[in-house]
């Protein structure tokens, strides 16, 4: 901790950047995890997975 302190007082330390996700990233990873149930198309959705992938996506370092 005290070295993070001289650091910030030596303006060296940067805080890390953000993972952020894009709209098309969701897209592909809903898509990729559902289908149509009947010839009306009700969507089924695969939380489990999605939330596995989302879960692999944010841990990627």
């Amino acid at each position: 901790m005290a070295q993070q302190f001289l650091d910030l007082a030596r303006e060296s330390y940067r805080p890390p950047i953000p993972i952020l996700i894009n709209p098309a990233q969701v897209q592909e990873i809903v898509w990729r995890n559902s289908q149509c149930a009947n010839r009306y198309c009700s969507m089924v959705m695969f939380s489990r997975e999605i939330a596995e992938e989302l879960n692999q996506f944010f841990d990627a370092k």
